[in-house]
């Protein structure tokens, strides 16, 4: 009788062994292969997390975990995990250690923004307000909203770029690097213009640490005043130098500037059409028809070859320049003399003559734009 109750309990405990290697055999193919039971996407792993940390977030089940623990504690993988946001769904807990310990984190697909070059202050306004339904970012229009103390704040960590600007400044126009930016989830608008404006602050520190010695320009904020003009005078490149001649040239003789985007600016950031005559002569602080000098801000986002070409004028005597052809491409004749400039803007309104010719039959609103663009090119 002793005996087959010795036997019995051996069996029962042998049973009760087995059935326990069966559950733990079963937790360790769950642990290689079961993917971890989560709705999330993603695991943000933090500093000094380690993977029995993993564990305790991601698995529920109590044998599973401590047969996890156990195996991690004793084999010592997995010992050096990296911080960073990992892929989880539909993978092992396995899977996931070793992207840890790989460092294997995410790389996300951002939504971008893209500053054009020659764009101004309102116009990225306007297509921020146009995405804001999708890109959340409070706090960004709050801090806005007081320009000075928002150029304060996201350049404190760069006295150095502060330091370029008018303690005044109270303008984001010129101050964002034409580029694609990433939005990125949190902070989407207010992290761009952070790095637009650092950007474009260290393009103007190096170049005006590196102007010529003779430039007329008294500080860096003058040269993206000057840049932002050139910017929208010109889409050639070969030609920007000669355009910033032009206009330090005039300064220096006390010549007004004449320029036609400097009024559009004036009459509406978001101006969308021809200046008449009557506009060029309504005076307003960008009219450089009616004043003398530089308008008080630029009027749009200069890129890195309109602020050089701004502190490195072309070594020339010109002082006019009017367009060669109907397409802007054509870019511009450069003239230094009165006389010589006329003969070019004849030239000019010959081709525009000649092109409206050809346009009898089309629509009367779009040769009347030329002409009048024409016109406004040709009284420079």
């Amino acid at each position: 009788m002793k005996l087959k109750i010795f036997l019995g309990s051996v069996l029962f405990f042998v049973l009760l062994g087995l059935i326990f290697a069966f559950i733990c055999y079963r937790s360790y193919e769950n642990f290689l292969e079961k993917p971890v039971s989560t709705t999330q996407e993603f695991y943000d792993l933090k500093t000094g997390s380690t993977a029995m940390t993993v564990i305790n977030d991601l698995v529920t089940d109590p044998i599973d975990r401590l047969v996890a623990k156990f195996y991690l504690h004793y084999t010592h993988h997995y010992a050096a995990i990296l911080s960073g946001e990992y892929m989880i769904q539909n993978k092992s807990l396995d899977a996931i250690l070793q992207d840890m310990q790989k460092g294997n984190v995410v790389i996300k697909s951002y939504p971008t923004f893209t500053v054009v070059e020659g764009t101004n202050y309102a116009k990225i306004m306007k297509k921020i307000g146009e995405q804001s339904e999708t890109l959340k970012d409070p706090d960004f229009f709050s801090s806005i909203v007081n320009k000075g103390d928002f150029l304060k704040k996201i350049l404190s960590e760069h006295q150095e770029l502060l330091e370029i600007l008018d303690s005044k400044t109270e303008s984001l126009e010129g101050l964002i690097n034409p580029a694609t930016y990433p939005m990125y989830e949190h902070t989407p608008f207010l992290s761009m213009f952070r790095l637009a404006i650092v950007k474009q602050l260290q393009i103007l520190k190096e170049e005006w640490d590196n102007r010529t010695s003779d430039n007329v320009l008294k500080t860096p904020y003058e040269a993206v005043i000057l840049a932002s003009i050139i910017e929208r005078e010109t889409l050639v490149d070969d030609e920007r130098e000669y355009v910033a001649a032009v206009f330090h040239n005039r300064l220096e003789k006390n010549m007004r500037l004449q320029t036609d985007p400097t009024v559009m600016y004036g009459i509406d950031p978001l101006f969308n059409g021809s200046l008449k005559k009557t506009d060029l002569k309504t005076d307003s602080p960008y009219n450089t028809y009616t004043r003398d000098g530089l308008p008080p801000t630029p009027i749009c986002m200069p890129r890195a070859e309109s602020i050089h070409a701004a502190l490195h004028p072309a070594d020339s005597d010109v002082l006019y320049f009017v367009a060669k052809d109907i397409s802007p491409k054509a870019g511009h004749v450069f003239s230094s003399t009165l006389k010589d400039h006329n003969k070019a803007v004849a030239a000019y309104r010959q081709k525009v003559k000649e092109y409206n010719s050809g346009k009898k039959g089309e629509d009367k609103n779009t040769v009347e734009k030329v002409q009048d663009k024409a016109v406004q090119k040709a009284d420079k």
